[in-house]
């Protein structure tokens, strides 16, 4: 039940993880829910079949696959450490949408299309040809071409009729706005280029000016690319599936447990002890579910999945009450990596996720958002940006930058990318027993119930046991870290188009 026990510190430092962080649209939406201090001032059990790092939907949802499944015979008994507020990285998730995309219902990520032109083989090679498990032709890899990652919303409504959850999940479209004409130009190379790699794209369609501005109330809107998706609220699915593990029985949640390292044990069955300032558990197997944090804890991946501080904002049914209700969810875009994204809400208002990169931003502003794990605090400069855009774009609605014009909360969230723009999961090389999975790019909603499961099998049966439908180019392996590292991965991550933010501003023409 919730307490009002004063709440720990982090281990690590304000400088790192500040005690406090901004309250998000999603933990508004679910303000007094038990799970958020559960297992607060209980003591922490002294072994664990499985101590899962991280209370997110990565962590859970892979827990919850484990046992439910009846193919897998005996059921863990797993204790979750995790440091709130956020119950890991979902309630700060900006948009909470997933993707699909053809006659499998890809998973793919709003700006994921206009990047698909980078997935060439010729263009980013992923290591040899010979061993899948280290790289091969990522067109494949990556899941775009066949028995890619197929599954992730239809799972998720799977589980959410199964259990009966309350999460606002609602099937509707989704689009890229172009609002430059160099935009457009870029997505449709793009769209061009991916289908020549043999990337099925049969269920995305291409908009014109007209159809794109009625269809989004944009009149500014250049062109449209539309497909199928749905929409989610995080942090109830969370809470759902947190539900779930309980019904299953065995099973441990531990608010306020934070952990500061993972030492070796000298016991055979439980080879790992997990450290927390409440105590140590014990553990046969460990899991690292901690994304953008994860270098905290595994050193191998510093600069390999790099913290990036997001910005989101919550706006109010328009003050227009004559705009209509949006349908779709949207990326607005101006460039690449100059856009913000639109979520229809229940109460009819939507949330925002900020650009990062917009009109003035100082050199310094722009590095703060990179290597940060600081979401203490939210720039309002940002944050006013984005509703200011978004105004701009949907003019009928008469948004403005001020409560009388809809603006009730913004908040930040982190994030974590990696130099290969996909996730890290499975075994860690040299440290039997841990597992990791972690480095979602932003995309972690669109895959998280692709990977989760496949991890669940790997951790009971072995690499054998891998998911066929989850890209080999996500596993972890020592052969993958040592090339990544071997990359210049700092203009992997932050883009020349970001880079040159004088040009960025210019082009924008804001």
């Amino acid at each position: 039940m919730p307490t009002t026990k004063p709440k720990p510190a982090s281990p690590f430092g304000p400088n790192i993880l500040p005690a406090q962080s901004t309250t998000s649209h999603w933990q508004r939406s679910t303000a007094g829910n038990a799970f958020a201090t559960c297992g607060m001032n209980d003591a922490l059990p002294a072994d664990a079949d499985v101590v899962i790092i991280g209370s997110g939907l990565s962590g859970e949802s892979r827990r919850t696959f484990q046992s439910t499944d009846n193919r897998r015979g005996d059921r863990p008994q797993p204790a979750v450490l995790s440091q709130p507020p956020g119950l890991g990285g979902h309630p700060r998730s900006p948009r909470g949408v997933l993707w699909r995309l053809g006659k499998e219902r890809r998973a793919l990520s709003p700006g994921r299309l206009p990047r698909l032109h980078l997935f060439r083989p010729a263009a980013r090679p992923r290591a040899s040809q010979e061993d899948p498990r280290v790289g091969g032709n990522h067109i494949e890899q990556v899941g775009f071409g066949s028995g890619g990652e197929a599954v992730a919303d239809v799972r998720v409504a799977a589980f959410v009729d199964k259990h009966n959850i309350e999460c606002e999940l609602v099937l509707r479209p989704t689009m890229d706005v172009c609002l430059t004409d160099s935009f457009e130009e870029y997505e449709t190379k793009a769209f061009g280029q991916a289908k020549a790699g043999g990337i099925d794209l049969s269920g995305v369609k291409h908009l014109s000016k007209d159809v794109t501005a009625k269809e989004c109330q944009a009149p500014d809107a250049v062109a449209g690319w539309q497909w199928s998706a749905s929409s989610v609220n995080p942090l109830k699915l969370a809470y759902g599936v947190y539900r779930a593990c309980y019904a299953l029985g065995g099973f441990g949640l531990y608010a306020y447990a934070p952990v500061t390292e993972v030492v070796p044990n000298a016991t055979s069955s439980h080879p790992w002890t997990v450290v927390t300032p409440r105590g140590s558990v014990n553990a046969a197997k460990v899991v690292h579910a901690t994304n953008a944090y994860s270098k905290l804890l595994l050193p191998e991946l510093d600069g390999l999945v790099q913290p990036f501080r997001a910005g989101a904002v919550k706006l109010a049914p328009a003050p227009n009450r004559a705009f209509k209700p949006l349908q779709p969810t949207m990326s607005l875009r101006r460039e690449l990596h100059h856009f913000y994204s639109v979520a229809p809400q229940p109460d009819g208002g939507i949330v925002l996720s900020c650009s990062r990169t917009w009109t003035g931003q100082s050199p310094d502003e722009y590095q703060d958002l990179f290597d940060n794990m600081d979401d203490s605090y939210a720039p309002l400069v940002q944050a006013m940006d984005t509703v200011t855009q978004v105004a701009k774009a949907l003019p009928s609605a008469q948004y403005g930058p001020s409560r009388a014009g809809g603006v009730e909360s913004n908040w930040s969230g982190i994030i974590g990318f990696t130099p290969d723009a996909v996730p890290f999961v499975g075994p860690l090389p040299d440290k039997p027993g841990q597992y990791v999975i972690a480095g979602f790019n932003g995309h972690g909603m669109a895959r998280i119930f692709h990977t989760a499961p496949c991890l669940a099998d790997v951790m009971v049966g072995g690499m054998d046991k891998w998911d066929p439908t989850v890209p080999t180019a996500f596993i972890i392996t020592t052969e993958r870290l040592e090339k990544l590292r071997a990359m210049d991965t700092d203009s992997v991550v932050k883009s020349s188009e970001e880079a040159k933010l004088g040009q960025v501003n210019e082009r924008a023409k804001l």
